[in-house]
């Protein structure tokens, strides 16, 4: 019982924070744009418990921690697909999200997103103004397989001390040398127990089926999370202000980034983190103190908000796609190209999730545990 609360209840606690940041987000601007919610759940699956607002509201928590969401009147299911039913009066199906204009269907879907980074503002704001802005030292916490820093031999601990000539200050100033050295060779300064050492690093992938080398920008590596590795610099309020900003919208435009690399070959899909690489992530910033978990909330909320601004069906960017080819043919999309359209978002989106959670099966080594676990190993 104490591994399971250690492990997985500030996972669980962070994640639902974040989902009811995400989801208030579509609900109030959908109930000020008159649309009627049906449901609020933190959850998926059956319902634990809840209650019933007077506006007809369920706020309810379901027995499936691991997302959430709102349910808007006249919609099919959760993800606000419209209903193929034509039974609803027209006074009800003012109160739908499809009886609004496309305008205001798509502010409703960029609520959403958009509280994700108000959201991460805020706590990066908490974290500068009450404690200070964090410096991640640029130790090596964990190597990726297959990646550009396993090949090299780099190691664990490793404390990266230049790269090119390039002194590196912090785990930040690692990304400019990488960029600039794409599909070349970067040459590594590191301190090693106690020992300077210069390890050079190709910057290529292999294609797994062509074999043939792609240039990337990336090392395949995270930083070490313990609490002696980040220091904090003392910031003003208005300081603090200026740096939560600057901090969201840098790490928008790094996720933007590392998608892109991702999707052009230039970062291994096994970097990806599912449920439980995320899950240890937020076990291991618990327990670094109530800073790192801050931090990481901001990380894992801005994440949450660029990838459901991706023009892919069933997220909120494929609900502003859909509302904007709207506008500009100036009459709605026909039932049957929704209802393909979803149904091609759902399977993309299934695949990415499966994809994950193949990565974290394979870095836990899930199933040599499992044949271990019953005698076969």
């Amino acid at each position: 019982m104490d591994y399971i609360i250690h492990q997985f209840l500030p996972f669980i606690v962070a994640l639902s924070i974040i989902v009811f940041v995400h989801e208030y987000g579509h609900f109030w601007v959908a109930r000020r744009n008159g649309v009627k919610v049906d449901v609020f759940s933190i959850g998926f699956g059956h319902e634990l418990f809840g209650w019933t607002d007077s506006h007809g509201t369920r706020w309810q928590f379901s027995l499936i921690p691991l997302g959430g969401y709102v349910k808007m009147h006249g919609d099919e299911n959760a993800s606000s697909q419209p209903s193929e039913s034509s039974s609803l009066e027209e006074d009800e199906k003012a109160l739908t999200l499809q009886g609004k204009t496309p305008l205001q269907r798509i502010a409703v879907a960029a609520a959403g997103p958009l509280a994700n980074f108000i959201f991460s503002i805020f706590l990066f704001f908490v974290i500068f103004n009450f404690k200070g802005e964090p410096v991640i030292q640029p130790v090596i916490g964990k190597i990726f397989e297959n990646s550009a820093a396993e090949r090299s031999k780099l190691q664990v601990n490793d404390k990266i001390l230049k790269m090119n000539g390039t002194e590196v200050k912090t785990f930040l100033d690692i990304k400019k040398p990488l960029n600039d050295s794409a599909g070349a060779i970067v040459a590594v300064l590191v301190e090693r127990e106690g020992k300077e050492e210069t390890i050079n690093v190709n910057l290529f992938s292999i294609d797994d089926v062509t074999k043939e080398k792609k240039s990337i920008k990336t090392l395949g590596i995270s930083p070490a999370g313990t609490g002696s590795n980040i220091q904090y610099s003392p910031l003003s309020f208005i300081d603090s202000v200026k740096h939560s900003v600057f901090m969201t919208y840098r790490m928008v435009v790094d996720t933007i980034l590392m998608f892109g690399t991702l999707l052009t070959g230039g970062m291994k899909g096994a970097q990806l983190g599912g449920i439980l690489s995320i899950g240890d992530a937020f076990s291991q910033a618990a327990s670094d103190g109530i800073w790192p978990f801050l931090q990481l909330m901001a990380w894992i909320s801005i994440q949450l908000g660029v990838i459901n601004l991706f023009p892919v069906p069933v997220l909120d960017g494929g609900h502003i796609l859909m509302n904007t080819v709207e506008l500009i043919i100036r009459r709605p999309i026909s039932a049957a190209v929704q209802m393909w359209f979803y149904r091609i978002g759902a399977t993309l989106v299934m695949g990415l999730m499966g994809y994950a959670m193949l990565s974290d099966v394979s870095r836990y080594k899930l199933i040599e545990r499992f044949l271990n676990l019953i005698g076969f190993g």
